[in-house]
């Protein structure tokens, strides 16, 4: 209808609204343009504008208003509009509020022209007016020309920015908007303001806001039917209502701004991205997938979320069976001051509530959590370094949920991201887990696991100083390679939980630190790699605690306080377990103190099924050489620790306390200055394991000590080894040997007589040593090798280099006849056994020989007992000293130094090889062997005591028989006289009377020495008889009853003249000589008493001598009154002869 002014009718099109920012030359003014597209469906549909103009406008500004329905072109926003033959015919009327016309245009040239525009000056219809325009509210009506034409149109409305506002958009009939695309052009900081105050406005396309572009939401709806872009502009809500469409995006680019008052959650199904220095903001939340599912992306450098939240509101992802969303990338910062950012909190299965964070994206909160109700899952990711999650102040983090809940909830901190959470509580329930694969969690406040996982495969987990971590129920704390807690931090592994490294675990490196392991199935674990520390390096305490059932497992070996200060606790109690060296490794040992510096560590194991364990070849390292920080053990009340099998070391500040538990030596123990110490309970040694104990060690045990199962215990270099009771060697179990070695070491035991020490029992060996000026110091109780009734039992005592052993009695070989065999080497000069009290010794009398040898200037000295040389019995002093109050010998005898004894009596074998062998009585032997120069001295005593007893007699080469005032008796009973032998060697140790004697032999030192100035006594001599050729009449000497006086030679110390052997010289003695020199018998007994063969005139004159010498009777006889009878005629007559 060209050439018309006015075109009416009912021309109707499709609506979309479009809000667009065009561009401008900064030399522009500023200019709002609002750019529209739509549709009229229907005849009778219309659009009104609702403009408000803040100040006058005049011709000299821009204010127009055009339609690109049919022309097409490019609009204010410079988007093209394609010509469109369908569009309809527009036209444009402005009203005022009193709706009133203030311009019109139908055709914007001519008539043929059917778009509209409508300004200042004006072609067809009425231009704007008045000029100017006054401030108020207008209404801008579009419709089809007469309005009866459908179809799509397009417009723009343009105005100084300063001065005009979009204020509603209202559709009459089926008209829609399909697109709005707004903004400013020019140079200034005003805003093309759509400020929705009231009412609803819906644009079924995209919404575009530009730079400069405000949609102001302030009272009134809006309702984006499509995707909203806000390219560099702002959406700003204060009240009313933004909706976007199900499925449909928010992308805020170029510093655009989306705020809302109150809160915002995305519910349908689409996505908010907040991107290139552009924010989203709201007072109070800001959430999706709420009330439907929804994604919220935040990227970029500038890019920001806030959301600032009240304590009572929380900001929320994933509610309700739905699924929400939110990525916090490239710089882009998310800031939550809400209450508590929820993930996947209620208990529908399908919520699902996603947080990722990464590169370098930064999310900020306070509380945080995820999938804590019955159902859900709830995911939170930080990956990529400067990705960073940080709660605020005092913040919880709450993970997974508790009870029979079936969520999952996980945080996973990637590539080095970083999740730093507040200093309020950390709960990971049963259903979540942390993983930390290559990022850093810090804990900045204590950590409850109730069943749940914190799970490291690489990268750092921190523990704020003085913050704690428990698990629970189950949970799960692992931790790939290595991991040190420190700072006061408290580790609680409770009730079937278990914590775990691949690699080593250190409590307290550098500070403080404690971990308790506790309940059935609870357990601890390192793995292979170095060996795990509490605590570890530096100035450092620990403590550890693994009770009541409870496993602590340290793979590779454990380090226990070796800080330099290091002070290490650890309490294996109430059925705990702490085992190391599970896997073969350098390091798979257990070191216990010993660093550089003061301190002191400490390991108890308490309580009956307690133990700690060490496996395969480990070894034990227990305190310093020269450190002063102290490594001790304590094993009470039933606590048992178990070594492995290699080498268990106790240095110089190192104790092992038994104090009613058990110690099991798996492997050698050596003692480097340290204390092993015992008051009750067990000490068992595996087979073949020896202990060392050096360096002024200390071994003390409580009550009896065993050495057995083939073990060698050495307590050299000024150690000592003490019992309360006995120390038994090879006593129960196994062969065995102690050996005590080195200036002021020692061996001491405080039994009392009526217990042993014992050497070798029921079928074992057992050797015990005492070297190089040690001491050995048995107490009050016997000492026994060998005692056992078993065959096979073998026991050998050596006393060497200047050592010294100190018991009670000393038993060698079997009790009861039985086969043990012992033997006794004393050898060395200073070295020296010495038996105390009125005990003895007693060895060989079992079937078993045993010996007692005494060499190289050693010395065995025996208390007032008798000493007992058994059948199987033998004392050889080869080169030392022996002194014993009395002997039995049954058996062999043998001196070749010196030996000093009381009386010896038997039917063994006494032999004298050399040196001195002195009897203070008589030594009645079966045999007397004297050989090599060997002397045998029977101390002055004349009397019953004082007599020797021998069957067989040897005296060989310048060995002698010192009898001095003694008597002496060689019964050959059954075999031959020995009578000439006896006096030859009587005459060889008599140098008088022409014997030719050189004091060897037979000798009396007394006889010797006549009164000469000497100790004899003047007319004295050794009288010498043959019973068999007496007829027997001599049957008693000194009061000894001669038990066969005819087959026995006698030697008695006596007067010269004392022919029958009385102890006199009286008329009995002359009456005797007078028959030998009659023819009637020869020998001493018949007066030949200068053994010349002939009894004369010379052996008278000696008889004569014996008896004006005689002061009394050797001893006195009960006879002696006889001699004043007729006793001066018998001597003048004897003369006379």
């Amino acid at each position: 209808m060209a050439g018309k002014n006015i075109k009416f009718g009912n021309r109707h099109g499709m609506a979309a609204v479009l809000l667009a920012i065009g561009t401008a030359s900064p030399a522009m003014a500023q200019q709002a343009y609002f750019s529209f597209q739509g549709n009229f469906a229907t005849t009778g549909d219309k659009e009104d504008f609702g403009i408000n103009l803040s100040r006058s406008v005049g011709s000299g500004e821009t204010l127009k208003f055009q339609t690109f329905s049919r022309n097409g072109g490019t609009n204010a926003a410079g988007e093209g509009i394609p010509a469109n033959a369908s569009g309809i015919d527009s036209v444009f009327e402005l009203f005022d509020s009193g709706n009133f016309s203030r311009g019109f245009n139908d055709d914007q040239v001519t008539s043929s022209v059917f778009d509209s525009l409508l300004t200042w000056t004006q072609v067809n219809g009425t231009a704007l007016n008045p000029n100017p325009l006054a401030s108020g509210n207008y209404r801008l009506n579009l419709i089809e020309f007469g309005n009866n034409a459908i179809g799509p149109w397009t417009t723009d409305l343009v105005g100084p920015a300063d001065a005009m506002t979009l204020s509603s958009v209202t559709p009459t009939g089926t008209a829609t908007i399909s697109s709005l695309t707004f903004g400013t052009t020019g140079v200034g900081a005003n805003t093309a303001n759509f400020n929705v105050a009231s009412g609803t406005m819906t644009n079924a396309g995209t919404t575009t806001i530009k730079s400069g572009g405000l949609l102001n939401i302030t009272g009134g709806t809006y309702n984006a039917n499509n995707n909203v872009v806000l390219n560099g502009g702002k959406l700003l809500h204060t009240s009313g209502a933004f909706n976007l469409a199900a499925g449909k995006n928010l992308t805020a680019s170029n510093s655009a701004q989306v705020s809302f008052t109150g809160g915002f959650s995305l519910a349908n199904g689409g996505t908010v991205t907040i991107q290139s220095g552009s924010s989203i903001s709201a007072t109070d939340f800001v959430g999706a997938g709420f009330f439907g599912n929804g994604s919220l992306v935040v990227t970029g450098l500038g890019s920001s979320l806030s959301a600032a939240g009240t304590p009572s509101v929380n900001s929320s992802y994933g509610f309700n069976g739905f699924s929400g969303s939110l990525t916090v990338s490239d710089q882009a910062i998310a800031t939550y001051n809400s209450n508590t950012l929820r993930f996947a909190f209620d208990n529908n299965p399908a919520s699902t509530g996603t947080l990722i964070v990464n590169t370098q994206g930064k999310l900020n909160s306070n509380n945080i959590s995820a999938a804590t109700g019955s159902a859900g899952t709830g995911t939170i990711t930080v990956n990529g370094s400067g990705s960073a999650i940080t709660q605020a102040g005092a913040s919880t983090l709450t993970l997974g949920g508790a009870g029979a809940s079936t969520s999952v909830g996980t945080i996973n901190i990637q590539s080095a991201g970083s999740f730093t959470t507040g200093t309020g509580a950390i709960a990971i329930q049963k259903t979540g887990t942390v993983n930390i694969a290559g990022g850093t969690f810090n804990a900045n406040g204590d950590i409850t696991l109730d069943g749940g996982k914190l799970l490291h495969t690489s990268g750092t987990f921190n523990l704020a100083a003085g913050k704690n971590l428990t698990a629970s129920n189950g949970a799960q704390v692992g931790f790939t390679g290595g991991y040190i807690f420190e700072n006061g931090s408290t580790f609680t592994i409770q009730s079937g939980s278990s914590l775990s490294a691949t690699d080593y675990f250190a409590v307290g490196l550098n500070s403080t630190g404690t971990l308790v392991v506790t309940g059935l199935g609870s357990t601890f674990s390192s793995n292979t790699g170095a060996a795990s520390f509490v605590p570890g390096i530096g100035p450092s305490t620990a403590n550890m605690t693994v009770a009541d059932q409870a496993t602590a497992t340290f793979n590779a070996g454990v380090d226990f306080g070796i800080g330099s200060p290091g002070n290490c606790t650890v309490n294996i109690t109430t059925g705990g377990h702490v085992v190391y060296g599970q896997k073969p490794n350098a390091d798979d040992d257990m070191h216990l103190g010993g660093a550089t510096a003061a301190g002191a560590s400490v390991i108890t194991v308490n309580g009956s099924g307690s133990s700690l364990t060490g496996l395969g070849a480990t070894t034990a390292l227990i305190g310093g050489l020269t450190s002063t920080t102290t490594g001790t053990i304590n094993l009470q009340s039933s606590g048992v620790y178990s070594t492995g099998t290699g080498t268990t070391t106790i240095q110089k500040t190192g104790t092992l306390n038994i104090a009613g538990g058990t110690f099991n030596a798996n492997g050698d123990v050596t003692i480097d200055g340290g204390k092993l110490l015992h008051t009750s309970g067990t000490l068992n040694f595996a087979a073949g394991k020896n202990l060392t104990a050096s360096n002024a060690a200390q071994v003390s045990y409580t009550g009896s000590f065993y050495v057995q199962n083939g073990g060698v215990f050495t307590i050299q270099s000024g150690s000592t080894l003490s019992a309360t009771n006995d120390i038994g060697v090879a006593r129960a179990s196994g062969g065995g040997t102690l050996i005590v070695t080195g200036p002021g070491s020692s061996l001491n035991t405080n039994t009392v007589a009526s217990t042993g020490n014992d050497i070798g029992l029921f079928g074992f060996s057992a050797t015990v040593t005492i070297a190089d000026q040690a001491t050995a110091n048995f107490g009050g109780a016997f000492l026994g090798l060998a005692r056992s009734s078993t065959p096979g039992s073998m026991g050998t005592l050596n006393v060497t280099t200047g050592a010294q052993l100190t018991s009670n009695f000393l038993q060698l070989g079997s009790i009861a006849g039985g086969p043990g065999a012992g033997v006794v080497n004393v050898n060395g000069a200073g070295s020296k056994i010495t038996l105390n009290g009125a005990f003895g010794m007693a060895l060989g009398t079992g079937s078993v020989a045993c010996s007692v040898n005494i060499q190289n200037g050693g010395t065995l000295q025996t208390g007032t007992g008798l000493t007992t040389i058994g059948p199987n019995g033998k004392i050889d002093n080869a080169g030392g000293t022996f002194t014993a109050a009395a002997v039995q010998n049954d058996g062999l005898f043998n001196s070749a130094a010196t030996t000093s004894v009381g009386a010896v009596t038997g039917i063994g074998t006494t032999t004298v090889s050399g040196g001195t062998f002195n009897a203070s009585l008589g030594v009645r032997q079966n045999a007397i062997n004297l050989t090599s120069g060997g002397a045998m001295t029977i101390a002055l005593s004349g009397g019953a005591t004082g007599v020797s007893y021998t069957k067989a007699l040897t005296i060989t080469g310048t060995s002698k028989l010192e009898l001095h005032d003694n008597d002496l008796i060689v019964d050959y009973t059954g075999g031959s006289t020995v009578y000439t032998s006896i006096l030859d060697k009587v005459k060889l140790g008599l140098p008088l009377l022409g014997f030719g004697g050189t004091g060897k032999g037979i000798t009396s030192a007394e006889v010797i020495a006549q009164g000469a100035g000497g100790v004899g006594l003047n007319g004295t001599m050794l009288g010498v008889i043959d019973g068999s050729t007496t007829g027997g009449q001599v049957t008693s000497l000194s009061g000894f009853t001669v038990a066969n006086p005819t087959t026995s030679v006698l030697v008695k110390y006596t007067w010269r003249g004392d022919t029958n052997l009385d102890g006199v010289v009286n008329g009995s003695d002359y009456a005797l000589a007078d028959t030998g020199f009659s023819g009637g018998g020869t020998g001493w007994f018949y007066g030949d008493v200068n053994y010349d063969g002939t009894i004369n005139g010379s052996d008278y004159a000696l008889i004569d001598t014996g008896f004006s010498s005689q002061t009394g009777p050797l001893p006195e006889p009960a006879m002696l009154g006889l001699l004043g009878v007729g006793a001066g005629a018998l001597l003048r007559r004897r003369r006379m002869a």
